[in-house]
């Protein structure tokens, strides 16, 4: 939030400036407008499914009656609504970047991020001598993610909007029940087989 408002406050300081362009400031402006709504939706999707995951995880240590004789995967809709939703905006996130660059003068970016940034990449190896750092820094960014998560969400999120739900997500899985003080019961998994939580 705070880097946000400091960007946006530094492009406000500008307007006016005769190095500027009025439409470009007006643009980056907006571009930045709707990062911040982008960010906020994929923290507003991240506490959604951490609170509800704590709802289940709450009902199944108060007064549960577990399976008996039979492994079964309690599949609550709204798990994966909110994983889905985080990847979405994840990705849309990535997508503004791309747009933000294009008002600043990579037209040949696109529109979008594309599958692994690399389009991006290209473009800001040759950036303008006054940015010359801040597009080093980007760059770093991309390819520092890029196989810890980039092209993961990405993936997921593509498979998401051409074929349906999620494969591979797993709900809460519980262990048939032997008896005993405890019963078994697997948090919800990625497909990677990484807790919903931790990813």
């Amino acid at each position: 939030d705070q880097q946000l408002n400091a960007l946006k406050q530094q492009w406000i300081k500008a307007l006016g400036s005769s190095v500027i362009n009025q439409a470009i400031n007006d643009s980056v402006l907006k571009r930045l407008k709707d990062i911040e709504h982008k960010t906020l939706g994929v923290r507003y999707h991240r506490n959604n499914y951490l609170q509800h995951e704590q709802n289940l995880i709450k009902r199944f240590t108060t007064d549960h009656n577990p399976p008996t004789g039979v492994e079964m995967e309690d599949s609550d809709p709204l798990l994966i609504y909110e994983v889905e939703g985080f990847l979405y905006q994840t990705k849309s996130c990535l997508d503004m970047l791309a747009q933000l660059l294009r008002v600043v003068g990579y037209q040949s970016v696109g529109d979008s991020f594309g599958e692994h940034g690399e389009r991006i990449i290209k473009q800001l190896e040759n950036p303008p001598r006054h940015c010359t750092e801040q597009a080093k820094i980007i760059v770093k960014l991309i390819t520092d993610a890029q196989s810890a998560w980039v092209d993961e969400a990405v993936n997921l999120r593509d498979s998401i909007a051409h074929q349906g739900m999620m494969a591979g997500f797993n709900y809460f899985i519980q262990q048939p029940y032997v008896g005993g003080g405890t019963a078994d019961i697997r948090y919800p998994t990625m497909p990677n087989g990484e807790r919903v939580s931790i990813y």
